[in-house]
């Protein structure tokens, strides 16, 4: 897609609004995300952590990667904050027992994909996600 068919800044405050309504419904209580203009903002009252889209969409470059950077640079921080107020890893592995501590080489990496024309969004393995979020139809972007 071309720099001039898109107002990427637009795009980055729709997949801020996106991204924020699709982790709200899968974070542990406790913690909040929420959309401020382009901005992902992740907390629980103690730590609180926001992701600026806006100069991850509106950089040079193919339209779907800088979404793909944008999202996983949400998810990656989000990660980070539901973790420090769980005090665990997060999401759980699908194969970690429940009660068991995970080493760091068990943390389900956030990944963040365009795919059929949908920007799908989960963590751990492709193939079998410890969790995935409902995928955002690119149309609704642009």
């Amino acid at each position: 897609m071309q720099r001039e068919e898109v107002d990427r800044q637009a795009v980055a405050i729709i997949l801020a609004r996106a991204l924020a309504k699709r982790l709200a419904a899968a974070v542990p209580p406790g913690v909040s995300v929420s959309s401020r203009g382009g901005t992902v903002i992740v907390g629980d009252g103690w730590t609180s952590g926001g992701t600026e889209l806006v100069g991850l969409v509106d950089q040079p470059g193919d339209l779907e990667d800088n979404l793909t950077t944008a999202a996983s640079a949400v998810l990656n921080r989000a990660q980070d904050v539901v973790a420090e107020h769980l005090t665990r890893w997060w999401p759980s592995s699908p194969d970690t027992p429940p009660g068991t501590i995970e080493s760091g080489a068990d943390l389900p990496v956030p990944t963040a994909e365009v795919e059929s024309g949908r920007l799908r969004l989960w963590f751990g393995d492709r193939e079998r996600p410890a969790l995935e979020l409902e995928p955002i139809d690119l149309s609704e972007l642009v």
